[in-house]
């Protein structure tokens, strides 16, 4: 047997009677740290045995019944959720059947779902196609000739007058 296992059994080994495996006995007497904390368990239970509760006080029962009797005196404070339950109880029905609707359908469509059979990649290309403005932009994603681009940009600044 490990620790583990012996560290859950150590209550049958402590109470006179309960039975426990024999195994668990011969690890105890072989591992240094199961015993001791077999001993710091022996030692807690006897610590138990001999504690008793203490004996209420003579005025313990005259002094519960005058708090009794100041509780039942004091009027009774009404919570705002109990006027809520018995006026608004339609509306907040209505609301949390919208909302639950409304959630309902968003979780069925959430993530957009993507064409049967598609890749992800297959997916972005297809969004790519069909937004055109990205297409005219795209040359200046890869302004490796920077130089091109101003020759360029004077020209266009000659047609325009």
């Amino acid at each position: 047997m490990n620790c583990k296992d012996v560290r859950e059994q150590l209550f049958d080994l402590v109470t006179p009677g309960a039975p426990a495996p024999e195994s668990a006995r011969r690890h105890v007497e072989e591992c240094a740290s199961c015993a001791a904390e077999l001993k710091s368990l022996r030692q807690t239970m006897a610590l138990l045995g001999e504690w008793s509760a203490p004996e209420p006080s003579q005025y313990f029962d005259v002094r519960l019944q005058a708090r009794l009797r100041e509780e039942k005196a004091l009027p009774q404070r009404r919570s705002l959720f109990a006027w809520m339950h018995v006026r608004w109880q339609p509306v907040m029905a209505a609301t949390l059947s919208f909302a639950i609707a409304v959630g309902v359908i968003w979780y069925q469509n959430w993530p957009p779902q993507q064409e049967a059979n598609a890749s992800p990649a297959v997916s972005d290309l297809q969004a790519l196609d069909k937004n055109g403005e990205v297409y005219k932009n795209f040359d200046l994603l890869y302004d490796d000739e920077p130089q091109q681009d101003q020759q360029q940009q004077t020209q266009q600044q000659d047609w325009n007058p």
